[in-house]
C-alpha cells in the first residue's frame, strides 16, 4: 500500500509566492515519485464544519515519503 501525506491548508493569502509555488510544485515532486490526490477544489461538507482547504499526496513508497 502506499503512504500518503496530508495537509489542511488553513489560510492562503493568494499572491507572487503562492503563484510561483503552484506553478513549480509537479517540478519539485517529480523527483520523488508524488502524485497528487486532491489539491484544493471545491467540497460539499456532509458533516460538522470544514473552511480548509486539502491537500492529499501519494508517494511511491515509504521510504521516499520520509526522505
Amino acid at each position: 500500500m502506499a503512504p500518503y501525506g496530508v495537509g489542511i491548508v488553513d489560510v492562503t493569502k493568494f499572491g507572487p509566492e503562492i503563484q510561483e509555488y503552484l506553478e513549480r510544485i509537479d517540478e519539485t515532486l517529480r523527483p520523488y515519485g508524488v502524485r497528487f490526490l486532491i489539491h484544493g477544489g471545491s467540497y460539499h461538507t456532509l458533516e460538522g464544519e470544514w473552511s480548509s482547504g486539502l491537500i492529499v499526496l501519494e508517494f511511491a513508497d515509504m521510504a521516499t515519503a520520509l526522505s
